[in-house]
């Protein structure tokens, strides 16, 4: 058989061993090669050397082809085969092969096919194509025989008529188009009616064919136009380089985009031939492919050449030339097509280069790496690879895929092998355990991914393996300690939360949103959703102590106890604990973390603990107002009998009415002061002047010692302001007083001093206590009493710790005074000795905004005409007389009723009554339901309020509805005439 032709040069020759013992089914082994191996072959062909064929094709090819060569070696008689390449496995299509016995191997020249079969099948489509120009072409194409009847029409000129092409064969062009039969040769302008009227400026070209037949051109002028516009828009903004050569090489017409790859001017470029810029040393082949279109035996070609940029570089472009003919069949001109590969060419070389380089990588790489077939057959590994298996390397690369897998990872590992190959998915990874020599475990990260032909068909796998025992270790440790973590919130129901201070955007644990009886599930958001559960009266408070830890202006940890929404409408007492975990280089805050944990069942406690300390106070408070109020009933009673018994002057009497006047502010005052001590409120912060709470509760702190005992109020915190609950001030100073008083059997003295304090880091601890760096207002008791001795000092603050006698104290007092200013950043200071007396010192953090202090509400002030007949409204027979009395008195017209039926009976039946005073607490209707319904129903009478209830938490809380004047009782006469409008 002779050898492949002359134009089928050898490209490369590989040398195969005989492979397979006897019996076994032929196979050969690589032992070398020469030539280009790696463009038949691929990439990967220099990895082949010592490789089985039959481990790399596929056995439907590799059993014919392996039994042929066998036949080769074993008869002498030379192989010829053109082998057309389906699978993907080699990077070229067409491989022509020749196979001969060189010694006891086999010397086979392989040569790429592919060139030669691609343009055999460009020539058949090539004629494919002008059969079918003759159908798309947008010119008429008309053929008629010499009687003028039509034998043959394309779409374009059947267009022209109305008609469809069918429609017009065996009529004359007289009848479809009003034309002649008979055309002079050559171009003419004429005019083509259709059948429908419509007339058509044309071009015809006339062309004789043989037996009297003829063959018109013709072209619609107004289409042509529209096209010619379209194709030079297209020509002149196409992407790729274009140009118009003529036969002679001259250029007729170049783009934009040509000028720019050339680097030359449209002028310039017109002055030229293609000869002019192409490389010297691709002119030949050039000229070779110019020639064959010339003679018409090739209309379009695919070619890559050199071409010179104007300032003198080498450009590698790729040329796509076509040729346009006449009617004759000859070449008008050429339509050539010019792209810069310059880049292409460039990462092809480099592509080279990487492929030596990947061959150094994957010797020498410290990571694992491993070449596998297909069928994940090991052909390859390095020495890394056999260093994490504690093999030596010869051992190492005999071991196939599986043998090195654990048991357990052997299924799934081979599935997903299998989806890479078949190219399913672009990669995997997965963590495996390798067996290693001592058949111990070793956990590995192997990463596959497919070598692709060039049809993106995967030739070889690549599998890299990484050593992770020691990740695998800490990754295992830090899930067991964060389901240790997670076990101990779901023991304490501490629920976590994670700000990011920039963003807003937040976490929120399972147990954060839990606790408040939602389904526990984490929750990731805003803190608009923390904004929506918490109480509104403690947000603003709230929100001002984040800011200020964000800013740096506490003491480091945010501790803040508030209400938050449960799901069931009730509210949850939170204490929030936390800190900013990550600033900028700036100090800004980026990010806070922290817990929240219900507190609910400890705040009531302690609730029920103030409220027993206020009783407790209360009681002691109990003798001295018992001998306050005796006095005063005294006073009034002489001075009542006085006026009885007095036949003197009206001055003198005066005199009288003034001392009973005065008596009875007094006791109104006190009454006030017990009603506020001792009424139960959530506890509420506002910016408030120490002094002035301590002003307010001398006369109560008065009351608390008893005879013998003298009360000393000094004030030095002037326009100072702190934050707190007044409420649970006062009530801690009193638990102090109370204490001091206990501590003073045989009388003494009480100071009660406030001051300002500047705490720094270098006061010893024994003097104040530990606080942090910062303004603080000192509130200190100090009493002469017996002192606390230093074994007893330690448990001071312990809850149920007393040295009272049993049954005269609860051991809750100094715990509820610590428990509330430490709450608020604060501490308290003790210093005593037995025989010399105690000092106890309360430390408040000074308030941070103090220009935000509220003043205390002023009264309103009413201004409306002057009323002059009023409706009083009591249950109580006697104050509504006195109060009628009182109204009178003043000159007003009073008209009475008992409750809030005849009060609305009264009002139906008397228009002229301008104003309702009522009480509010009163059988069946109150005073609020009552003033309601006048409001709806008696718009114009104006609505007062009354009641002796001015501590009650639901009078206050009414009076925002309503919105009208209270007055709380006893009353003066002014106040009553101010709160009516008078």
């Amino acid at each position: 058989m002779n050898p492949p032709p002359d134009r089928r040069s050898p490209d490369a020759v590989i040398y195969l061993s005989h492979a397979s013992g006897p019996g076994e089914p032929p196979d050969f082994r690589v032992s070398g090669a020469e030539g280009d191996v790696e463009r038949i072959l691929g990439p990967a062909s220099p990895l082949l050397t010592g490789v089985s064929l039959r481990s790399v094709f596929p056995p439907e090819r590799a059993g014919p082809m392996l039994a042929e060569f066998a036949i080769v070696l074993e008869t002498g008689i030379e192989l010829v085969r053109e082998i057309p390449v389906q699978t993907g496995v080699l990077p070229i299509s067409w491989l022509g092969l020749h196979a001969v016995p060189h010694g006891d191997q086999l010397r086979v020249t392989l040569t790429d096919l592919t060139a030669d079969k691609l343009h055999d099948v460009r020539v058949a489509a090539s004629a494919s194509q002008r059969e079918l120009l003759f159908d798309q072409l947008p010119i008429g194409i008309v053929i008629h025989g010499p009687d003028g009847r039509i034998v043959d029409a394309n779409p374009a000129f059947a267009a022209l008529t109305g008609l469809q092409p069918g429609d017009l064969y065996g009529r004359t062009l007289e009848e479809v188009a009003g034309l002649p039969h008979q055309l002079p040769p050559g171009a003419s302008r004429m005019q083509v009616r259709s059948t429908t009227g419509v007339v058509h400026a044309v071009e015809i070209i006339a062309a004789s064919l043989p037996h009297g037949y003829h063959q018109l051109t013709v072209r619609d002028l107004t289409a042509l136009e529209e096209s010619e516009e379209r194709f030079r828009a297209a020509f002149d903004d196409a992407g790729a380089g274009m140009a118009i050569v003529l036969r002679n090489g001259q250029n007729l017409r170049v783009n934009r985009a040509l000028c720019e790859i050339l680097g030359y001017t449209e002028d310039e470029l017109l002055r030229l031939t293609w000869k002019d810029v192409v490389h010297p040393d691709d002119l030949g082949h050039a000229l070779t492919v110019w020639d064959e279109f010339d003679r018409g035996e090739t209309s379009a070609q695919r070619s890559e050449r050199r071409y010179y940029h104007h300032d003198g570089h080498e450009i590698w472009v790729q040329v796509i030339l076509s040729v346009v003919r006449d009617h004759a069949g000859d070449a008008l001109y050429f339509l050539a097509q010019v792209e810069d590969i310059s880049e292409r060419r460039r990462l092809a070389l480099a592509l080279r280069d990487s492929e030596q380089r990947f061959r150094s990588a994957f010797e020498q790489s410290a990571v694992g790496m491993a070449l596998l077939s297909p069928s994940a057959k090991t052909l390859r590994i390095n020495q890394a690879l056999a260093d994490i298996l504690d093999h030596d390397f010869e051992r190492a690369r005999s071991l196939q895929w599986n043998e090195v897998l654990h048991p357990d990872d052997r299924a799934d590992a081979g599935a997903s092998l299998a989806r890479v190959a078949r190219g399913e998915v672009p990669s995997s990874r997965a963590e495996r355990r390798y067996i290693k020599r001592d058949g111990s475990a070793v956990w590995v990260q192997v990463t596959v991914s497919p070598v692709l032909d060039d049809n993106g068909i995967p030739q070889y796998l690549l599998a890299q393996i990484e050593d992770i025992s020691e990740r695998h270790r800490l990754r295992t440790e830090r899930e067991q300690m964060e389901e240790r973590l997670e076990m101990v919130l779901d023991a304490t129901n501490d629920g976590i939360w994670d700000w990011n201070c920039q963003t807003g955007a937040g976490y929120f644990g399972p147990q954060w949103i839990g606790m408040l009886g939602y389904p526990a599930v984490e929750c990731h958001g805003d803190e608009s959703v923390f904004k929506k559960l918490i109480h509104p009266d403690d947000a603003d408070p709230v929100w001002q102590a984040n800011e200020a830890h964000r800013l740096g202006r506490d003491n480091g940890t945010y501790d803040q106890t508030f209400r938050m929404l449960r799901a069931d409408g009730t509210w949850a007492w939170i204490r929030s604990r936390g800190r900013v975990v990550a600033r900028d280089a700036d100090g800004h805050a980026l990010r806070m973390a922290g817990t929240h944990t219900d507190v609910s069942t400890q705040r009531n406690l302690e609730e029920k603990s103030r409220q027993s300390q206020k009783m407790e106070a209360i009681g002691k408070l109990a003798g001295g107002v018992a001998h306050d109020f005796n006095n005063l009933i005294a006073v009034i009673s002489a001075t009542t009998e006085l006026l009885l018994d007095d036949d003197g002057t009206v001055e003198s009497r005066r005199e009288d009415l003034d001392n009973i006047a005065a008596a009875c502010d007094r006791a109104k005052t006190l009454t006030r002061q017990l009603l506020s001590f001792s009424r139960q409120e959530v506890e509420r912060s506002e910016i408030i002047a120490i002094d002035d709470v301590i002003e307010d509760i001398r006369p109560l702190l008065q009351r608390v010692l008893a005879p013998g005992q003298n009360l000393n109020v000094q004030h030095g915190a002037e326009g100072i302001h702190v934050r707190l609950d007044p409420g649970q001030l006062e009530l801690a100073v009193i638990n102090l007083v109370a204490n001091a008083r206990d501590a003073m059997p045989g009388g003494g003295d009480v100071a009660v001093l406030t001051s300002t304090v500047t705490v720094d880091a270098s006061q010893a601890p024994d003097t104040i206590p530990a606080l942090e760096p910062g303004n603080y207002v000192a509130v200190e008791v100090t009493d002469t009493g017996t002192g606390i001795d230093s074994a007893v000092r330690p448990r001071l603050f312990e809850p149920f710790f007393t040295t009272k006698p049993h049954g005269k104290g609860t051991g809750l007092g100094l715990p509820t005074v610590s428990g509330f200013v430490e709450r608020i950043g604060g501490a308290v200071g003790v210093h005593s000795a037995p025989g010399r007396g105690s000092t106890f010192t309360l430390y408040l953090p000074v308030a941070t905004t103090p220009a935000d202090a509220p003043g205390r509400p002023a009264a309103p002030t009413v201004t409306r005409d002057r009323a002059r007949r009023i409706l009083v409204v009591d249950d109580d027979d006697v104050v509504r007389r006195a109060t009628r009395r009182l109204l009178e008195r003043r000159g007003l017209v009073v008209v009475e009723a008992n409750d809030a039926d005849t009060a609305l009976d009264v009002l139906g039946r008397d228009d002229a009554i301008e104003v309702v005073l009522s009480d509010h607490a009163m059988p069946g209707r109150t005073g609020r339901q009552l003033l309601a319904e006048v409001a709806d129903r008696f718009p114009e009478v104006r609505r007062v309020l009354m009641s002796g209830f001015a501590g009650d938490g639901t009078v206050q809380a009414v009076l925002p509805d309503l919105d009208v004047p209270f007055v709380p009782k006893p009353f003066t006469i002014d106040e009553l005439m101010a709160a009516i409008g008078d």
